[in-house]
């Protein structure tokens, strides 16, 4: 049986609503997700922030009155950051109830701002950890040179004439006089020689 014209347009009519609910449905699906690993993503980074933060304290310390504050400020924000991400979790739930009922739906733009705002402080804070830390540094090597300097220089005049006692090489003795040789053979036989003729 041929399909009239009538048919055949709602029933693409059909087709269309049902592609149009499934593209809706997706796309809700991937939006939903998206703003959720969002919020994941923050609390992750968050949380690793933490963690690497301690490791930082403890390894270079308290090395200048400011880097207290800096701990404190980074780990505050970092957990402020967390805190206001589950806080959107639990809200997130309670806006689908909202909607699924026709209730008046709470706002959550602050929230996700301040989430925001505060990961972004806490990382910008790390950072100055890191310059301040490779600043402290950067000057405790130039102190620890200059004192290795003013030591040297020290030693150097409190070892003052110390080149004296360097080994050095002996001098040979020098020849001193010969004494007198006696004479000569030839002359000792003219001596004789003469003293026999005496006789």
């Amino acid at each position: 049986m041929l399909e009239t014209e009538d048919r055949k347009q709602e029933r693409l009519l059909d087709e269309l609503k049902g592609k149009n609910v499934a593209y809706y449905q997706v796309m809700l699906n991937a939006w939903i997700q998206s703003r959720m690993e969002h919020d994941k993503t923050l609390i992750t980074l968050s949380s690793a922030g933490i963690g690497l933060l301690v490791t930082v304290a403890a390894t270079f310390g308290a090395q200048h009155w400011i880097m207290p504050w800096l701990y404190g400020l980074t780990l505050s924000c970092f957990l402020c950051c967390i805190v206001i991400s589950l806080k959107v979790y639990r809200l997130n739930s309670l806006l689908i109830e909202c909607e699924l009922k026709g209730s008046g739906k709470p706002d959550l733009k602050p929230y996700d701002r301040a989430a925001k705002v505060s990961f972004i402080m806490g990382a910008i804070a790390f950072c100055c950890i890191g310059v301040a830390a490779l600043v402290i540094d950067l000057r405790k090597g130039d102190d620890m040179s200059k004192k290795q300097q003013d030591n040297w220089g020290r030693a150097q005049k409190s070892l003052d004439g110390i080149q004296t006692l360097k080994p050095q090489l002996e001098q040979p003795p020098q020849a001193s006089q010969t004494p007198a040789q006696p004479a000569s053979s030839g002359s000792q036989t003219a001596t004789t020689t003469d003293n026999s003729t005496k006789k």
